[in-house]
């Protein structure tokens, strides 16, 4: 039986809407990919969540950038917390 806990889905922030994100599932969990990092090491390969500013970010066509900005459901202190620039 699964606890709580582990039914919650990460808030990915940007990475929902972004051309470059892609899901990758395991046996046990679904992590972020970011495409960039193929290109450029620069970017991280599996970026902490949420990711709130990034130099790469490009919306996916048919994306709502809105909704993954900050202020739009990532406004939490935890996520604060994670704020990072990639």
């Amino acid at each position: 039986m699964l606890c709580p806990m582990s039914q919650r889905l990460a808030d990915p922030g940007l990475c929902a809407s972004c051309a470059h994100a892609r899901t990758v599932r395991g046996a046990r969990a679904s992590f972020w990919r970011c495409g960039r990092s193929d290109r450029d090491p620069s970017f991280p390969r599996y970026p902490r969540l949420p990711v709130l500013r990034c130099r790469g970010y490009e919306v996916r066509e048919g994306g709502n950038p809105e909704s993954a900005q900050p202020g739009g459901g990532t406004g939490s202190p935890a996520a604060r917390a994670n704020d990072q620039t990639l």
